[in-house]
């Protein structure tokens, strides 16, 4: 237990600064994701924390406050050529799960945000009413298209990105989500920590995926300048980066859930399985030929043979 605690001693400097408030539908989310390289380190560091009631880290001591037990269940969306994974962006009906109660429904759109120090995520979102449901993805596409959404910033977002018409459900993700918040003396939540797991779902074929996401307190972030969370975003990377040991239990990611999807499910754009299909095609038709050129050759030469030999008879 004393190397798993050491090892998250230093994994745990790996927090990042996420979810950077920007109003009630927008946000920005920096985090830091680890992929445990099996299912055990996955669960022993999860279980380091279970029993803790404090945690020393760099002078201060923390609180560990396990959260309620939460449940999500992610519908994704894109179109038939996957025109937004193309573009690092994601698009998902959210419903959320507190306890077995359901909590919260939203529709989540990400797109990616690149930079040399870190890998975050833009978020725009649209609550639902209480009183709708979505009985096919045509209401989930008409919900979008409300004129009292369409001045929201996902609806600007979203038609810049893709053709909303043209969307349809990717896949479904059952996420198990077991989080611990770090807090100060006063009782203020410093950090998050989310122990994830995930299961991918299409039709018949399930995979599951297990993933551990560093996150710090979003108003912390909302209240920083720019220099200070320059500098604390420099300081996580400059640990990541020289991090050795971190590596032997966990990889770090940068792949959203949704790409994860993609890549576990092994989907396609149809454009893929069209010239798929057009080479099977030829495939096929090309060992016809190669039987039935043959086949048609001694067949041409017998009717020959036997025109000839008819031939040699009437001039007889």
């Amino acid at each position: 237990m004393r190397i798993f605690m050491n090892i998250f001693l230093k994994v745990f400097l790996m927090f990042i600064l996420s979810s950077v408030t920007f109003g009630a539908e927008n946000r920005i989310d920096l985090d830091l994701r680890l992929e445990p390289k099996n299912e055990k380190n996955f669960y022993l560091l999860k279980g380091s924390f279970i029993n803790k009631k404090v945690i020393l880290f760099e002078g201060n001591t923390y609180k560990i406050v396990r959260s309620q037990n939460e449940l999500f269940v992610d519908e994704y969306y894109d179109t038939v050529l996957q025109s937004l994974f193309n573009k690092k962006a994601s698009l998902r009906y959210r419903k959320r799960f507190v306890d077995g109660v359901d909590s919260k429904n939203l529709i989540q759109f990400k797109t990616q945000i690149d930079n040399v120090k870190i890998i975050g995520m833009n978020e725009f979102k649209i609550e639902i009413n209480s009183g709708d449901t979505f009985v096919t993805y045509r209401d989930f596409k008409n919900y979008i298209n409300r004129s009292k959404n369409k001045n929201s910033e996902l609806y600007k977002q979203l038609r810049s990105y893709v053709n909303i018409s043209k969307l349809e459900p990717m896949f479904l993700v059952t996420q198990h989500r077991d989080r611990f918040y770090l807090q100060d003396n006063d009782g203020k939540t410093i950090y998050t920590i989310s122990f994830d797991e995930v299961i991918y779902s299409k039709e018949l074929l399930k995979k599951t995926y297990f993933v551990i996401e560093f996150e710090t307190n979003e108003t912390i972030m909302a209240s920083a300048d720019k220099i200070t969370s320059d500098a604390l975003v420099k300081s996580l990377n400059e640990f990541v980066l020289n991090l050795d040991e971190g590596n032997v239990l966990f990889n770090r990611t940068y792949d959203s859930k949704y790409a994860v999807g993609i890549k576990k499910l092994g989907i396609k754009p149809k454009t893929e399985n069209i010239i798929e299909i057009i080479l099977i095609f030829f495939a096929l038709f090309s060992i016809i030929l190669l039987f039935c050129v043959p086949m048609f050759s001694r067949i041409k030469l017998i009717l020959r043979t036997k025109i000839n030999k008819n031939n040699i008879r009437i001039s007889k």
